[in-house]
Order: structure tokens, then C-alpha cells, then sequence
């Protein structure tokens, strides 16, 4: 098992201490959700507006990453309505925070906390007096003793047992000093409990000092004098707007598109981002004591300087616009970009860049130290990796009507199950969705569980055991009565039995057979990643699948040992690759790389390929096919009678043969769902183990199989 933990990513991810709310949206494409509003212009508008305005968060930064509209005048539009709705939540906020400030104020907090204080100096000297006359009585033992067998006890019941121990007996006490020592427990527990009112009371006041101190700041007079009549209308607040290239089209050019969006929203506020940087602090409500913290956001368009399928030869902007253009665009926005993570670094400050286009289309590559909002593509992703942060998930597209702002906060992921003990424990699809947000995946907003759960007769369980996790639900009546567990949006049966108990019981004993089932396959994947990230590839695994890019990749088949390079313009469409020096070949022929790009890529193979620390040792060797078929995958699998393509997902060796080969080197159709890639299709949830600790099948013969 040992080996198994150095496969498996722990649940940790890295940021600084302090939170930053960024509320973010893209793609909106309005005229397209124009047949949703009777095709009123402005009803559209007017709902729109309202449902992002009420899903605005407090103190947050909004960027709208573009593509709102191809008409420049409903784009404008657009942030008219936004502009009066957000007002009207400004309004409803300032009404809530005066009249909140006047009753806390006039309802004796300042007193209460007062009388707080002079309890707690009386208790703590009456404590003091007392322990005086308890000298040879250690109280840290006695707490020591309640939080490791009495945690579910006060003090004073732990007491109780503590004091029939022989270590305590040994002491020989009086009677007067146990009668002190109960004493000063009473005591020590009025102390921690006035302790806790004076921290929450102090907390409270501090918030209604800083609301109080906005408020007298914003209308220039004492608390006692302010009125709902002093409300005035604002220019929006720290909204960011990056045009994305549906922004362009009905212009000449990128700078004449820039100018007028920033002349013609200024007066409502928005601040329009082309290769601009800001220097921005946020007040942190999140995390402790409120703290000012500072950020850098750099912004812009970005455009494809580094896509070779998807740019300015087919992708919609202004008439006429060139891929020369593209690229010069580009680069004004890479150079911006470096200077502004340059002074983030150097000053340490948490640094957001936003761009329309994704990252790896106008950069190439992710920085450690930025947090990324993109959009454009309409691909829905969020990723959060100890490389890379990346926010694509709230790109509307052309269909969604649910148009709301997304929110993201900056600093240390938490898990929301990470003070649950070993067991079951009933959860929420909310706190599921916050899980597998720690956890750094994206599976959409739920909605498939929660009507599941809203049906009333099912319960949501979540299983912790060893910092591992698995959801499943349970339906104790109908047709669909059993026991489901949750593979990320789905949901899949295990069994129309209801006991829960007997999942838990053996839970541990399912997922050490999974890790170890697993493990070769696993391993051989690692080595492979780190490989290809060592040449500045992709490395992403899933199910059997390593990447080389978007169109090429590594194919590891656990039912017979092979490993095949291939290119893949479409699902189920391959043509199979006999070395990586004809990757390399491919990647120019087909995803456009250049040439002088895929030279250096041949020359740094080569290189690393000599030395004598087996840098590219498992790419080197896939060119060797008794290698292929034996020597990666050391561990023995279970043979086809133990486990059969119809036993809950799991696979068999026979499914391998049943796949089309390649012939030449030439394009071939194979099957999507049996072959390889039907292994990978099954294989995948399961490696959540590895990369999430989550659990997404449960293959109840495993409980009885040994192998």
C-alpha cells in the first residue's frame, strides 16, 4: 500500500491565507436567448440583469469574460439594466446594514460586552485563587484524558472517570482539594464559556463598527443621522469587462472596439481590461479577522496567438481581421501578462488573470502563481491542480437559461468533510458540489441528484474511511428501492437492497482492491505524465488515456499489456503511431505544430532519451514491443472468468480482441464502447481514486473475490 499512497494526489491544494470573492461569467451570447423572451429586446434585458444583479456576491470582484452580444448597442444595453439592478440590491443592502447598525447599537451590544469582561476578570480570579491550594493537580492531563476518551463529554462528567484512575488515586488528595478541583473546573468552564461570548460579541461589534464607519463615510454625517433618503446611485462596482472576439464584429478594428466600450461604459463604471493590469485591494470577510488584501488583475481579449485550428481564419471577429493581426494582438497581451505575474511575484500579491480566449490558446502554457478565467470555447471546465487554477465553467453558451453569476474564492481549499469522523454520515448535494470543488473537478451543478433527492424518499449518505470518501444514495420504497452510489452528475445502482451498514463495513476492503487492481496501470500512467510534461506536453490521465495534446495520445490497455501511441482527429477515429518520433511528425502534420517547434521537441527527446537517468526512459520504450506487452505492467490482473464485461463496469481480457486494429498507419474506425476504449470508459471513474479519493463504483463481488 505503500507504493499506492506515492500514486494517489493528496486532498490538499496551495494558495495564500486570505480569501478574494470573484463572481465570473462568459458567453452569454444574447441574441441568441432572444427566442426564450418572445423576442423582446428589453424583457430579455430586464430579466437577465436582475438574475445577475441578485446573484451578485457582496464585496467581490465581477468579471464578465466576454461575448455578451455581437450588437454593440445591445451590449450597452445590457449594462443599463445591469446598472439599475444592481442598484436596487444596493439600495435593499444599505437599507439592511442601517437599519442593522441602529438596533445593534441601541440594543446594549457595547454593554453586554462590557459586562462579559468584568465576569470573565472575576472568574479568572477566582480560577487563580483556587489553584493556588490544587499545586500537585495538572488540569492539561485531565483535558488530555476528556479529548481522547471522553471528547463527547463536558469536563466536569469526564472528571467523574478521571478520578477513579490509579494515576489520579496516587496523588492522595483531600477531600477539601477535590471539592477545589471540582471548583476550579466549574470555573474553568465559566471561563471558556464567557471566553466564547466576549470572541463572538467582539466580532460582532467589529463588524458593525466597519458597516457603521462605510456608512458615515458614503453620506457624510453621524450613524444617528442617516436616512434612506441619504441612498445615492453609484456607478457599478468593481465589474471587469473583457470583450471576447463576438465583441469585434461590428467594428474595424481591435482599437477603434476598445475605445468606443470604454468611452460608452465608463459613465456606468464598468472598467473595460485590454492588456491593462490593476492594482486592486479587497477587504477579506471570509477568513478570520476582516484584513485588507492586495491583488493584481490583468485582463484582455488574449486572442488564439498559439491555436492553430481555432483563430482569426475561422473563428467570427470584425471584417478583415487577419491571423497576422492575431498574432500581434496576442503578443500585446502575453508581454502584459508577464510584466503584471512579475510584479505579483515580487510583491507577493495574489494574482488573477482573466482573458476571453483559454489560456492555452493566448498563452501556451499555466503559471503556478496565477489564478486563469477564460471562456470562449463554450467547454465547460474547471480544474484546480497543484500547477494550475483555472475557472471555464460558467460559459453560458446559446441553450442555458440559467444566466447567474458563478463564484470562486482564492486561498486554501477546504474540505467540507474534513472534521467528519470514519463513517457514514447524511450529507447535501450543496456540500457534495463543495467536495468535488475541493477536490478540484467540475461535474456541472447537480441538478440530476438534487431531483433525485427532492423526491422525498431517498436519503445522500457520505462514507469517510482513510481520507477517502464515497456517496451513495439509498431508496427505502418503489420501484427505484436500493442503494445508488454517485459517479460525479450520475448516479449508478448497486443493489434493491437498503442496508447501508453492510457498504460501510466493507468499504476499506473494496477500495484496497481497486488501488491495488489499479496500481500497475496507474503506475505506468505516472511515469508517462511526467515524462511528457518534461517535454512541455500535456501528461492529463483518464481512464486508460495519457495525453500528448488534444489529438494525440497514449492508449494503455490493462487487459493485454499493450501501449500504442495514436492520433485521434474524433472519437472512435484512430490511426496508430509506431514510436514517439512519428508522434512528433503528427503533431506537425496535425495539430499544426511548427516545424521549428516540433525540431526542438525531436532534439530535447533525443537529448533526454541518452542520459543515463532513464529521464524518457517508459516514452523510449514504447517502441519496443515485447516491452509493450509485458514488462510495464508487472502486476497480474484477475483472468476474464473472475471479472466479466457485465459485472458493474468492471472488464474483461476478451474485450480487448474485439477492437478494429489499424492497418498501415491509416485512419481506422474502432469501437467507443468495447476495446480499449470501453476498458478506459469503465476504468475512469475508478482512477478518482487516485487523483480525488473519491470512490465512483462499488463492484459487490469484490467483497467475496480474492486476488
Amino acid at each position: 500500500m505503500k507504493k499506492i499512497e506515492e500514486l494517489t494526489t493528496p486532498l490538499t491544494y496551495y494558495g495564500k491565507g486570505n480569501d478574494i470573492t470573484i463572481d465570473y461569467i462568459s458567453d452569454i451570447h444574447l441574441q441568441h436567448h432572444l427566442k426564450f423572451y418572445n423576442n423582446d429586446v428589453k424583457q430579455m434585458l430586464r430579466q437577465v440583469t436582475e438574475a445577475l444583479a441578485e446573484s451578485i456576491t457582496f464585496n467581490s470582484i465581477r468579471i464578465i469574460n466576454g461575448d455578451l452580444a455581437t450588437d454593440h448597442n445591445m451590449v450597452i444595453e445590457f449594462f443599463k439594466f445591469l446598472y439599475i439592478y444592481c442598484n436596487k440590491s444596493s439600495f435593499t443592502y444599505f437599507k439592511h446594514k442601517l437599519i442593522n447598525c441602529r438596533e445593534q447599537f441601541n440594543s446594549g451590544t457595547l454593554e453586554k460586552q462590557l459586562q462579559n469582561q468584568r465576569k470573565y476578570k472575576e472568574f479568572l480570579l477566582q480560577a487563580i485563587e483556587i489553584k493556588k491550594s490544587i499545586i500537585g493537580f495538572n488540569l492539561q492531563k485531565l483535558v488530555n484524558y476528556k479529548n481522547r476518551y471522553r471528547y463527547e463529554e463536558d469536563l466536569m462528567s469526564a472528571f467523574e472517570y478521571f478520578r477513579k484512575l490509579k494515576s489520579f488515586q496516587k496523588l492522595n488528595l483531600t477531600d477539601k482539594e477535590i471539592e477545589n478541583i471540582i471548583e476550579f473546573i466549574k470555573l474553568n468552564q465559566k471561563l471558556n464559556e464567557c471566553g466564547e461570548k466576549i470572541a463572538s460579541l467582539g466580532q460582532k461589534i467589529g463588524w458593525l463598527n466597519i458597516d457603521k464607519a462605510e456608512l458615515e463615510k458614503e453620506c457624510n454625517k453621524p450613524l444617528e443621522e442617516i436616512t434612506l433618503n441619504d441612498f445615492k446611485l453609484d456607478k457599478l462596482k468593481d465589474i471587469y469587462f473583457i470583450l471576447g472576439n463576438h465583441e469585434y464584429y461590428d467594428f474595424g478594428s481591435i482599437a477603434s472596439a476598445v475605445d468606443f466600450y470604454k468611452t460608452s461604459l465608463a459613465k456606468y463604471g464598468i472598467h473595460v481590461l485590454q492588456n491593462e493590469m490593476l492594482e486592486l485591494k479587497r477587504f477579506s470577510y471570509l477568513d478570520g479577522d476582516p484584513k485588507w488584501v492586495d491583488l493584481i488583475l490583468y485582463g484582455g481579449t488574449g486572442f488564439a496567438k498559439y491555436d492553430e485550428h481555432f483563430n482569426a481564419n475561422n473563428t467570427l471577429c470584425y471584417d478583415g481581421f487577419t491571423r497576422e493581426e492575431e498574432i500581434e494582438e496576442g503578443t500585446k497581451f502575453e508581454d502584459g501578462y508577464y510584466k503584471a505575474l512579475a510584479q505579483a511575484k515580487q510583491e507577493n500579491k495574489c494574482f488573477i488573470c482573466a482573458s476571453h480566449y483559454p489560456t492555452l490558446s493566448c498563452l501556451n502554457h499555466f503559471n503556478q502563481e496565477t489564478i486563469y478565467f477564460t471562456g470562449h470555447n463554450h467547454r465547460n471546465y474547471y480544474e484546480k491542480k497543484k500547477d494550475r487554477v483555472v475557472y471555464a465553467d460558467n460559459q453560458i453558451g446559446y441553450h442555458n437559461q440559467e444566466i447567474t453569476f458563478k463564484r470562486a474564492t482564492t486561498g486554501v481549499s477546504r474540505n467540507p468533510y474534513e472534521s467528519l469522523k470514519d463513517g457514514i454520515h447524511e450529507t447535501t448535494v450543496e456540500t457534495y458540489l463543495q467536495f468535488y470543488r475541493y477536490a478540484g473537478e467540475f461535474i456541472k451543478s447537480g441538478k440530476y441528484i438534487s431531483n433525485l433527492i427532492s423526491k422525498g424518499n431517498r436519503k445522500f449518505y457520505v462514507i469517510k474511511q482513510d481520507d477517502y470518501y464515497g456517496f451513495f444514495i439509498v431508496c427505502d420504497s418503489g420501484p427505484s428501492k436500493g442503494i445508488s452510489i454517485a459517479n460525479g452528475g450520475k448516479t449508478k445502482k448497486l443493489t434493491k437492497e437498503t442496508d447501508i451498514d453492510w457498504i460501510v463495513q466493507n468499504f476499506s476492503l473494496v477500495i484496497s482492491k481497486y488501488l491495488r487492481l489499479l496500481a500497475p496501470l496507474r503506475n505506468v500512467q505516472t511515469h508517462l505524465s511526467k515524462e511528457l510534461r518534461q517535454l512541455g506536453l500535456s501528461g492529463n490521465i483518464h481512464g486508460c488515456i495519457v495525453d500528448i495534446d488534444y489529438y494525440h495520445h497514449i492508449m494503455i490497455n490493462p487487459t493485454d499489456g499493450s501501449i500504442r501511441f495514436y492520433y485521434s482527429p474524433g472519437f472512435g477515429i484512430v490511426k496508430y503511431l509506431r514510436s514517439f518520433s512519428k508522434v512528433i511528425e503528427s503533431l506537425h502534420e496535425n495539430s499544426k505544430f511548427s516545424l521549428a517547434k516540433c525540431e526542438q521537441l525531436q532534439l530535447q527527446f533525443t537529448k533526454l532519451s541518452k542520459k543515463t537517468n532513464k529521464e524518457l526512459y517508459y516514452l523510449k520504450k514504447i517502441t519496443n514491443k515485447e516491452f509493450c506487452n509485458q514488462s510495464l505492467l508487472t502486476t497480474e490482473l484477475p483472468n476474464e472468468t473472475d471479472l466479466d464485461k457485465n459485472s458493474n463496469g468492471s472488464f474483461s481480457l476478451e474485450e480487448s480482441k474485439k477492437e478494429i486494429t489499424s492497418v498501415n498507419e491509416e485512419l481506422q474506425y474502432v469501437s467507443r464502447t468495447e476495446g480499449a476504449y470501453g476498458v478506459s470508459k469503465r476504468i475512469q471513474p475508478l482512477q478518482r481514486l487516485f487523483s480525488s479519493h473519491i470512490l465512483r463504483d462499488f463492484d459487490l463481488r469484490l467483497v467475496e473475490e480474492e486476488f
